[in-house]
């Protein structure tokens, strides 16, 4: 599962962020009116809620999670240009294991914690870069329980749902969609933040790399004066 490909050059991945954070909310919003609907069904007698709302979830959720792992491909991509030479997975077997049964259900939360920890802005870069910018670079954690409310969120949703086949019961459908709904909204501030992440990151190395192209001019020109004055 490591990758031993040669480095790429970095490639956003924001705009691909972008749309599945519109996805998701889409998602979150359908979630949402199948509540209302839901909940306002049960106060009838027939309390069926209307088909069309359940195709629009499943739509939406195949559209969001299918746009989701394209920008999942691409983040990890980056990781070599961000630094990251020895990831523990490489970037296909990310979308494999995503869709694997059973692997899934520990994989995709356990790339999704490595995504985050190693788009870290504070990795890879030297002391005396970080004592020189200590004032201006904001500090950014290497954990968040942002992934793991996310992934439980997930799993209880699909429990509930399963639960919902099993008894028949549209309050346990209900339940169901509002744990989507924040699995949802937390999986859109986990790409946020992945995105916001990989983005500074690269703005660094891209200060650093000038920086340091600098230091060495100057050194250069010292050495070449120093050198013109002993001649």
């Amino acid at each position: 599962m490591k990758s031993a490909k040669a480095s790429r050059p970095f490639s956003s991945a924001h705009s691909l962020a972008e749309l599945v954070i519109i996805l998701l909310a889409i998602c979150a919003s359908f979630d949402v009116i199948a509540i209302a609907i839901g909940g306002y069904q049960m106060t009838l007698t027939n309390n069926d809620t209307p088909p069309i709302i359940g195709t629009l979830q499943l739509v939406a959720r195949f559209t969001a999670f299918t746009v989701f792992l394209i920008w999942f491909y691409r983040a990890h991509r980056n990781l070599q240009a961000l630094g990251i030479r020895r990831g523990r997975y490489s970037s296909p077997w990310t979308v494999l294991l995503f869709l694997v049964p059973i692997l899934n259900l520990y994989y995709a939360y356990d790339l999704v914690k490595e995504l985050w920890r190693q788009s870290s802005p504070d990795l890879g870069f030297s002391d005396d870069f970080l004592k020189q910018n200590a004032f201006t670079l904001e500090h950014y954690p290497s954990k968040t329980a942002l992934i793991g409310l996310w992934w439980g969120f997930t799993i209880a949703s699909l429990l509930a749902a399963r639960f919902s086949d099993r008894i028949t019961g549209t309050w346990m459908d209900l339940t169901s969609d509002a744990l989507a709904a924040v699995a949802s909204i937390l999986l859109i501030l986990i790409v946020k933040n992945i995105d916001a992440r990989q983005e500074e990151k690269h703005r660094r190395l891209t200060l650093d790399a000038v920086t340091r192209k600098a230091i060495d001019l100057v050194v250069a020109t010292e050495f070449s004066r120093a050198a013109s004055s002993k001649n």
